[in-house]
């Protein structure tokens, strides 16, 4: 988690929902987390990414269509091969993410899953494409890889898995695609799969300019990594069970900072942000040890 890219205006506005918290006798963690998630990180790009339509005036044209089928295909991989029920060669498993609201599913990713295991993740934003073409992209470049440079063995994939988000749900977000990993972002291999077979696939589409908090470049491009603690070193630092979110993740850390920054309600809000900035800095060593 890389606490450098975190304005000082951030943390200034962490510090005061503290106070709040203290003032209104509620729970700190929770209030900072919650401003940091929904507030802050999940509307990062608002105003900072001018985006395209796929078809102007028409966003997620066809993207309904494409979730019914991917929808069809993923409950038909659960029991055969995702080639054989698509009739290629893909390797791996189709997941569509979402909630059901009077019988359709809504706010939907589209996953490939590839295989099991912990890692790093990776995300980037687009400026144009979201939805269908950022989809197939990706798509094309993980099977490619897969197939091409692993022979087909996904057990060996330096990418779990990945997912796409519609054209509207992107709207604001700091990650218009999610790449998984079953390593560190810094490994050799994940070095060859950016710049073999990601980044020649989506270097047009994303945004070069856009940066989220928190995170770090993988290989010196707009592709932004957040190194993740497993899942025992999460529960023993955090106590919660982290399960893969890059702003849930920064959410609880920040949240524990102020905690523990014993926040008062007539504190500096100056003084009382340097004190939670050097506590996220304590409870980062410490999640990475």
């Amino acid at each position: 988690m890389n606490l450098d890219t975190i304005p000082d205006l951030v943390w200034l506005e962490l510090a005061m929902c503290a106070r709040l918290a203290v003032k209104q006798n509620t729970g700190v963690r929770k209030l900072v987390r919650d401003v940091f998630y929904n507030q802050i990180y999940s509307k990062w790009s608002q105003g900072a990414v001018t985006y395209k339509d796929n078809i102007d005036g028409q966003k997620d044209a066809g993207w309904d269509e494409v979730v019914i089928e991917w929808v069809k295909v993923a409950q038909a991989s659960k029991q055969h091969s995702l080639g054989s029920v698509l009739g290629d060669d893909s390797v791996g498993k189709a997941h569509a993410q979402g909630e059901i609201v009077d019988g359709k599913l809504k706010s939907v990713r589209l996953w490939e899953k590839y295989r099991h295991g912990e890692g790093d993740r990776f995300q980037f934003v687009v400026n144009s494409g979201w939805g269908m073409v950022l989809f197939n992209r990706m798509r094309q470049a993980c099977q490619r890889y897969i197939l091409e440079h692993l022979k087909g063995e996904q057990n060996r994939s330096a990418v779990r898995g990945w997912k796409v988000f519609s054209e509207t749900q992107g709207e604001g977000r700091s990650d218009s695609c999610v790449v998984y990993l079953g390593c560190s972002y810094k490994d050799p291999e994940v070095t060859l799969l950016v710049t073999k077979y990601i980044w020649p696939n989506v270097s047009d589409l994303v945004d070069a300019n856009f940066q989220p908090i928190g995170f770090f470049s993988v290989d010196n491009k707009p592709l932004w990594a957040m190194p993740l603690p497993s899942v025992a070193r999460g529960r023993k630092v955090l106590h919660v069970e982290l399960k893969g979110s890059a702003g849930g993740l920064m959410g609880y850390v920040l949240g524990l900072a102020f905690e523990q920054a014993a926040p008062q309600a007539d504190d500096d809000a100056s003084d009382l942000a340097q004190r939670g900035k050097a506590k996220a800095a304590e409870i980062v060593k410490a999640l990475y040890a």
